[in-house]
């Protein structure tokens, strides 16, 4: 299953091949240039100062990201599904087989998932192109999350990570209340506040200390939270509407 995954997102992306270079994505999705300068100035002026139409545009990329991205979501949560079920998750292996599984998975992972960053800096993210370095970069993300996992799991079973496994823990568990979150947080920020958006303003560099700051942020907020509370929002939500049943949020005081 994980292996049909990967190869229908490197199908999709062997389409766009077919669709030549002269197509820009934007084109594809048919963007004008005129409408795509449009998009840019308003973005850079505030999302708030267009508010109807800059929803619509969101919620349309949402949905993209949905379609491209939900399927290597479900490979990698099949992968991690067939892991728990053999047992490798136990921790109940040893040691030698988690660190082996480890160095091998990132040794094939990281050179694939690298290679294929550069191939597409250097062919200018050409469509025609495309679906070599999406496949190098699909196969080779399995190999990764492969190689964290083991040895995520090896440091859990010698005692090295406990904190920090309890931390990603309860982030697990409030996954879709922090992916909403950071989706408005970052659209504040980003284009949110006319005049004092950061849409083209900041560096990959500065990109980077934001992704990082958000992901400590997030950490430091689900640890508060599930002191007082039982689910994250979303997911109290979700579970009230599929049991039709009325689930505490407030933990109960001792």
């Amino acid at each position: 299953l994980v292996l049909v995954t990967l190869f229908m997102l490197w199908g999709g992306s062997a389409l766009g091949a077919l669709a030549g270079d002269s197509l820009s994505p934007a084109q594809m999705f048919g963007l004008s240039p005129e409408r795509l300068a449009e998009i840019e100035a308003t973005w850079r002026g505030g999302f708030l100062a267009r508010l109807p139409g800059n929803m619509a545009l969101e919620l349309q990329h949402q949905l993209v990201a949905l379609v491209f991205l939900g399927a290597g979501v479900v490979g990698v949560q099949i992968l991690g599904m067939a892991a728990h079920k053999s047992g490798f998750l136990s921790g109940r292996l040893a040691p030698m087989v988690y660190a082996v599984t480890g160095a091998v998975c990132l040794g094939i992972g990281l050179p694939l998932c690298g290679w294929a960053a550069l191939y597409a800096l250097q062919t200018g993210f050409a469509a025609t192109t495309a679906w070599k370095g999406a496949g190098s970069q699909l196969f080779g993300s399995v190999f990764v999350v492969a190689g964290y996992m083991s040895f995520i799991v090896l440091g859990v079973q010698q005692s090295v990570l406990p904190r920090v496994l309890g931390w990603l823990t309860l982030a697990g568990e409030a996954w879709l209340s922090l992916y909403f979150a950071q989706t408005l947080a970052l659209a504040i920020v980003f284009f949110g506040i006319p005049g004092l958006s950061l849409f083209g303003r900041v560096s990959w560099g500065g990109l980077l200390a934001i992704a990082i700051v958000l992901l400590a942020l997030q950490l430091v907020a689900v640890r508060f939270w599930f002191r007082a509370f039982t689910h994250g929002p979303v997911e109290w939500l979700w579970l009230r509407l599929a049991s039709r049943q009325s689930i505490p949020l407030r933990r109960r005081a001792a």
